[in-house]
Order: structure tokens, then sequence, then C-alpha cells
């Protein structure tokens, strides 16, 4: 019998260690306690070989995982070979979307870069940029502005620099800190630079994501001259340089153009920009916007009342958020699908959803929070708790005062303010709520409510509040059927 054997015998023996019956040659500690006080007494520099033997002996066989090789190369005292592992872990479980565990390796990989006898910059920058994706994706939006700060620190060329610049725009878009997004977007364009006589295809895919995240701020401003202008220096460049994803970006930001200029009133066109936005999402293959893509439909299904089809893809972007850990698309998703059970009058779901998403992280203080806030305003008022559904409402409203016009959905808190008023015939809060539900900034309505509401107001204004009562109460059976109350 060789050494090894009569050792792992005598061990065995002893109950220290027992062999796997489905695996040939394979032991394992019979407690955890027994392995720590093994491994204590060992030599340091004994540990650092036996690691390192390790890990070139499993280096040879392809089934062995990036991770379990980089542990044994840190343990060894390799950080060369450590940090290459750590990455590609990292990488491997992004790529699963294992997004806790692909934060652990690319920062375990930046701590052994750093060991490393000459650090690599350009590995530096792209580990910190890649653990701020990953970062902005799940919401840890302060986080990722820090990783996207320290990779700036690394890059050089102007091309980096602009689109690590662009990153902590998109971040700060995602903060709804407008200004600062603004300035941040017109940062990276300085970084690029102009155009040279024969700029390169990546040159102008960084202008173009640049500029489709300017869309997006000036759409959140209702600046939709700025949007239109942007949209037409961008078309061109699109049009000869886009990849499907560029253009599926794009169009993402032409669809929202659409949608706000004529106040949420889904036409055919703009569903058609969905569609072929979704074609574009697919094509490119990339995740993200393919869940984008799948909210847009669902969002403009809902807006248009086809509520089935709507249900359906607000419940494959839900499932599909919570896969990607895309925690925005998954507030986004439970907001507006909650509105949809409204809208059927299926208060239990409504309130299930709400909660739900209100426990996600980041959602606190945001418009879509508020939107969830007006919604129980509405089960309230279904469950004639008077004074909670008005709390509510105000609440919501409320949050919503810091972005001033910005969010277009109001009225799911200011109808249940509006019917509390007719019921206890306040002519003067009556009108200030028709007001605002009115305002160019809001949702459109249909013709019938919308005529009804502006006959209540005109005849409580002129004193005629008997009319004006009867014209309420057209009002609320209307706005009874579509769900706002």
């Amino acid at each position: 019998m060789n050494p090894l054997a009569l050792s792992l015998e005598q061990l065995e023996t002893a109950h220290l260690i027992r062999a796997l019956t489905d695996a040939e040659h394979t032991y394992f500690f019979r407690h955890i306690l027994i392995q720590a006080s093994a491994y204590d007494t060992l030599l340091k520099q004994d540990r650092k070989f036996l690691h390192r033997a390790i890990a070139v002996t499993l280096e040879q066989q392809s089934q062995t995982s990036a991770d379990e090789l980089a542990r044994h190369y840190r343990a060894a005292e390799m950080p060369d070979q450590a940090a290459r592992y750590f990455t590609l872990a990292g990488q491997r479980a992004r790529s699963r979307f294992e997004n806790s565990e692909a934060i652990t390796y690319f920062r375990a990989a930046l701590d052994q870069e750093k060991k490393r006898a000459h650090p690599s910059t350009q590995s530096l920058l792209e580990l910190h940029e890649s653990v701020g994706d990953v970062l902005a994706m799940i919401a840890k939006s302060q986080e990722a502005l820090t990783e996207y700060a320290a990779g700036l620190d690394q890059a050089q060329d102007a091309l980096t620099r602009a689109r690590l610049t662009r990153k902590i725009g998109d971040v700060h878009q995602l903060l709804l800190e407008y200004e600062t997004t603004r300035l941040t977007y017109e940062r990276a364009l300085s970084e690029l630079g102009p155009p040279n006589e024969s700029p390169s295809r990546e040159r102008w895919h960084e202008w173009t994501q640049i500029m489709v995240g300017a869309m997006n701020n000036n759409y959140w401003h209702g600046h939709w001259e700025n949007v239109k202008v942007l949209i037409e220096q961008a078309s061109p460049i699109v049009t000869r340089y886009g990849t499907p994803l560029l253009r599926a970006m794009f169009l993402d930001r032409v669809e929202m153009m659409h949608a706000r200029r004529n106040r949420y009133v889904m036409d055919d066109d703009t569903r058609q920009l969905v569609v072929l936005m979704r074609e574009a999402a697919e094509e490119s293959g990339d995740a993200q916007q393919i869940l984008n893509a799948r909210f847009s439909m669902a969002f403009v299904e809902l807006r248009r009342r086809d509520l089935d089809a709507a249900e359906n893809e607000f419940l494959w972007s839900i499932r599909y958020a919570g896969e990607l850990g895309a925690v925005t698309y998954s507030l986004w998703s439970m907001t507006y699908l909650a509105v949809l059970y409204r809208w059927r009058g299926e208060p239990e779901r409504v309130r299930a959803l709400v909660e739900t998403a209100q426990k996600l992280e980041g959602a606190l203080g945001t418009p879509w929070y508020a939107a969830g806030l007006a919604n129980l305003a509405w089960i309230a008022l279904r469950e004639n708790n008077a004074a909670q559904a008005r709390r509510f409402a105000n609440d919501a409203l409320q949050m919503w005062e810091p972005f001033g016009e910005l969010y277009p959905f109001k009225t799911l808190a200011l109808f249940p303010l509006l019917e509390l008023t007719r019921r206890e015939q306040d002519s003067v809060q009556a009108v200030h709520y028709i007001s605002q539900i009115q305002k160019p900034s809001q949702e459109k309505l249909d013709d019938g409510l919308n005529d009804a509401l502006t006959r209540a107001q005109e005849a409580l204004v002129a004193g005629e509040p008997e009319r004006g009562w009867g014209q309420l109460e057209i009002v609320r059976k209307i706005a009874f059927a579509q769900g706002f109350i």
C-alpha cells in the first residue's frame, strides 16, 4: 500500500474523514472543526505550497470552476492568477444574473489585482465598471456611482471617459436627479469631443447612447422640442451605425416622446414603434433591453385598455425582472399591474401588489411609490373609509410634489379626492381637484369624462351647485366604471 493510501486509511479508521461512496478517491472531514484544526496546524509556507499545488493540478481539469481556482490561488498568494480567475467567476455569475455573487467575485478580483507587482490600470477600470453595472441594475445607486467614479480615475482615453461619465449620468437619472443628469451628459459629450474626419463606429455608438440618455432626461422634463431636436440629430447616425441594441434604445425614446406628446393616448403608430423596438431588442439579445421592450409593450397595452394582453406582459416582466435582479423594472411593472387590477375592480390584488412593490429597495420616495399610495386610497374609498382614503391620496400628492408636473398620472389620487368632495358637497375643493385633473401635464381622459368634468366645474364656478353636483354624479358613474374611483 502506498503512503498516501495508508494515511487515508488511518484517518478513516480514526473517524476523522469519510470516503464518498459515489466518487472514487474522494473524502471529506466528518466535522468542519476537524478540518479547521488540521488546516491551522500547517505552517503558512506549507499552506501556500499545497494551495498552489492543488490549483495547478485543478487547472489541468476542464471541469474545475473559476471560483475554486481563484480561491486556491488567493490562498497561495499568487494574485496574478487569482485576479484572472475571480474575474472569470464574476463574468460567469453575471451572465447567469447571480448578481450578489458577481459583485463578490469582481471585488475579490479588484483586491487581488491591487496586490500584483504591477497592477493593470485597464483591469482595475474594467472591474470597477463591471461592479458598477451590476449595482446599477439592482438599484444600489450610490454604490454604483462610487464604482464608476473609481473606474473614471483609471480611464485615460476619451471614449472610455465618456462611457463612464454617461453611466454616471444614467444612475443620476434613476435617482430622478434630472439637473445633475443633464450636466453629466454634457460632460460626457465634452469628454467624447467633436468627431474627427473619420470617427470610429465605437465613437458613434457612445455618442448615440449619450443622446438617448439626454432624450430620456428631456422627456421627464416635458421638453418636447428638445427631444425632437435630439431625435433628428441621432436618427441618421442610428440608421448608419446603429446595432440592434442601439436601434431598440432609440426607438424606445421615440415611442416615449409620442406617448407623452399625446398625453398617453396610445395610437396605432405608437404601438407599432414598440413592436419595432421589441424586435430590435430581441435581435440584440440584450436581456435588460428585452425586459424594457416587454415592459413598454405592457404599458402601451394598458393605456389602450387591452387589459388581458397588458396583464400577460406585466406578469412576464415581473418574473424576468426578478430573474435579472432589475429592481426598477420590478417596481414599474408592479405599479402599473396594480393600476390594471384597479381598473378591473379587484382591490385585494391591488393591495397585494402595492405592498410587495413598496418593500422593494429604493422604492420609497419615487413617483411609483406615490402611485401605490394612490391605489391604496382607491381601496379605502371602495371600503367607505373616507379618512384613510383622504390620507393616502394626500400623501401621494405630497410625494409627487418635488417632481412638479413630471408625473402624468396624479389622477390616480385626484379622483378619489374629488369623489370625497362630491359626497361632502365642498364646491371650492371640487373646482380645485377638477382643475388639477384637467391640467395638460396629466393623462388625457376620454371625451365623455372630460366633458362632464368641464360642465361640473363651470356650474360650480357660476354658483349653480345643483347643476354642478348633478354633473359630478355623471362624473362619478363614468369614473367608477373606468376604475378611477
